[in-house]
């Protein structure tokens, strides 16, 4: 088949796998040590929140009440300290089990990657442009014009359904590294909510990432078709090359919004009750974590310094 003149070329190099597998191997180079920050801070958090709480008893002379807080407290940090004993296995058990179930339901192989999703889109690609008569620039300038830009805007879109499955997989790896830190300040009652919505984010993460491989079965078994009927019409194709591109474009535009949308709205029924953050794109009333953390805290420090002022 003739490479068609487009402006993105095939991806021969598998740039796009490439690129999620440099990503993975950074993330799991760098959170052994973003984890060891976790636990230093954790620590540091732990001492403010005892040191901040015998200040509170003995300014109240309230030491039953502070035990009861010092024995909430303790449960607390034991937790957390158990969640950052088992931080990778814990973390990583949601995505591991959306890829596990995906690819058992869809028939999708976990190593079918986004550069695999572009090769297809390009291969139908190839179909029409090697399909098309030059002959039509002379009879029909404006009609193979158009031709060629319905060719070139389903490359585009099939590229961008490559980049959309190679987010869903970044994502899922990059959630588990971006919690080391927030869920270190989880350790005061206030900011308790960090550690659930983390939990939550993670699931969503592996829920997202299970109904983008099952979006991606069905976005394969209709492009086999269309690839079948495509070869069936070969030089056919010219008959009605607008028709036949429009056709194409739509079909790659209904697999990328499928791919866009479909799995966001899964992940949207996981939600929290800790603090209303979901980590979703787009989503509306959604929070992202970062942002989450940073509000608990914040709440906390407004709690302590009120519970300061009226001591």
């Amino acid at each position: 088949m003739a490479a068609p003149f487009v402006p993105i070329p095939p991806d021969s190099e598998q740039i796009l796998n490439s690129a999620l597998a440099a990503f993975t191997d950074s993330i799991q180079a760098y959170l052994p040590l973003l984890v060891t920050w976790g636990e230093r801070i954790l620590g540091a958090v732990v001492f403010l929140g005892f040191g901040y709480a015998l200040i509170q008893a003995v300014l109240n002379r309230d030491w039953f009440g502070i035990l009861m807080d010092f024995a909430w407290a303790v449960l607390r940090i034991a937790i957390i300290y158990l969640v950052f004993a088992n931080f990778v296995a814990w973390s990583g058990a949601f995505p591991a089990m959306g890829q596990i179930i995906g690819a058992d339901v869809s028939g999708v192989s976990p190593s079918f990657g986004p550069s695999d999703v572009y090769a297809l889109g390009w291969h139908i690609v190839g179909m029409l442009f090697t399909a098309r008569h030059f002959g039509t620039w002379f009879f029909h300038p404006f009609d193979d014009i158009l031709f060629l830009i319905l060719i070139v805007a389903t490359q585009i879109t099939w590229f961008a359904a490559g980049l959309i499955y190679l987010w869903v997989f970044l994502e899922a790896k990059w959630v588990i590294a971006a919690g080391c830190v927030p869920v270190a300040f989880s350790g005061y009652e206030h900011t308790f909510p960090i550690l659930e919505n983390y939990f939550v984010t993670c699931l969503q993460a592996g829920i997202r990432l299970l109904a983008a491989m099952v979006v991606l079965a069905i976005g394969l078994l209709l492009a086999h078709g269309w690839i079948a009927d495509l070869d069936t019409r070969g030089l056919g194709v010219n008959t009605d090359q607008i028709g036949y591109g429009a056709i194409q474009l739509v079909e790659a535009a209904l697999l990328f919004y499928a791919m866009w949308s479909l799995p966001k709205k899964a992940a949207q029924i996981v939600t929290s009750k800790g603090g209303g953050g979901v980590y979703t794109h787009g989503s509306e009333g959604a929070e992202a974590m970062f942002a989450l953390s940073a509000g608990a805290v914040s709440r906390a420090a407004r709690a302590g310094v009120s519970k300061a002022l009226k001591g």
